[in-house]
């Protein structure tokens, strides 16, 4: 049950923030919704505020904001009728707000639990730090060997591949120089020396540190879609609903922040993925507007709508063929 839940809450929240970037920036150009819902098939209920109907559908895996993309329509407001910067900001306003969910919710995880900077948080027992008696919990390291380290990874990394030290630390405002020497881990190769990082919490840093790992998120993801035409990575598949619900529920067992941090990755998934020049998703009508504007004239909706409509088969075909693979492996 708290895998199903989980589930249904996660890409609620994830498709919510999806389609109300469309939708805010429809209503930001006057541009007119007939439908603002979350989910598909039959209605559970819905209310009509103004022009627009706002509802929840039996199916919670998605959702919708009907504006009369296909058709076209002597409605000044029409949203075939609007000028093709405001139709492009409308279509990339989705995928961007998936990228803004993913930084606020590592911005929630960072501030949450912390993160660790270049200091001294804990001895570990009988390691060459505690043994050593130099150390001292508080302590900020300042370089190691000469090299600067402003954070923990830099710690890590300059302590890793040398069995000899000099550590320059600051203590209650005083500069101190530090030999130590350190050991192998009995797990790899590495040198430690026992000493695990002060965690702090700071709104600003918080933010920070969740752009960057929206970032270098954003950019593992293209990477492995860059690799598909030639196979993929190695050892690394796509997963479907079926895999996504097992990884929401294991997420969600570890705890609010681990259900939430998954959230973030499978929103910046959501985003790249919608920007791909396919047809029926954003990218593949926003590829048909940049046409536009190249050949200076509107692309005949009855031909870009049968496009749509090859690649949305496509899609549902290549979901059905993950979903396959997912239940292969639950029943391996």
């Amino acid at each position: 049950m708290i895998t199903f839940i989980s589930y249904i809450v996660v890409f609620g929240i994830i498709v919510f923030f999806h389609e109300l970037g469309h939708f805010a920036l429809a209503k930001l150009h006057k541009i007119r919704v007939f439908e603002f819902a979350l989910g598909f098939g039959p209605k559970l209920f819905s209310k009509k505020i103004g022009e627009t109907e706002y509802g929840v559908r039996a199916f919670p895996l998605g959702g919708f904001v009907k504006m009369d993309e296909d058709t076209v329509s002597e409605d000044p407001r029409s949203f075939l009728n609007a000028p093709a910067w405001k139709r492009l900001t409308v279509l990339f306003a989705g995928p961007l707000m998936n990228f803004f969910l993913a930084i606020l919710v590592f911005s929630i995880v960072m501030w949450g639990i912390g993160f660790p900077v270049n200091a001294v948080g804990e001895l570990i027992p009988d390691m060459p730090a505690a043994q050593s008696g130099a150390l001292m919990p508080g302590d900020e390291i300042l370089e190691i060997n000469g090299v600067p380290t402003p954070t923990w990874n830099d710690v890590t990394s300059q302590i890793a591949p040398n069995a000899q030290l000099e550590m320059k630390i600051e203590r209650e405002g005083q500069i101190l120089y530090v030999d130590l020497i350190a050991v192998r881990d009995p797990d790899d190769s590495r040198y430690v020396v026992g000493i695990r990082p002060l965690s702090r919490r700071d709104a600003s840093s918080a933010v920070m540190m969740a752009v960057s790992q929206t970032w270098m998120m954003s950019r593992e993801v293209v990477g492995f879609l860059a690799t598909l035409p030639a196979g993929g990575q190695e050892g690394v598949e796509i997963v479907g609903p079926v895999g996504m619900a097992s990884m929401v529920g294991e997420a969600a067992r570890g705890g609010i922040f681990n259900l939430l941090a998954l959230t973030g990755l499978f929103s910046i998934n959501l985003g790249i993925f919608n920007l791909l020049p396919l047809p029926a998703l954003d990218g593949g009508r926003i590829f048909f507007i940049f046409v536009e504007l190249i050949l200076r004239k509107k692309i005949d909706k009855e031909k870009e709508g049968l496009v749509h409509l090859a690649g949305f088969a496509l899609l549902m075909a290549l979901m059905l063929f993950v979903l396959y693979k997912d239940l292969l492996r639950l029943f391996q």
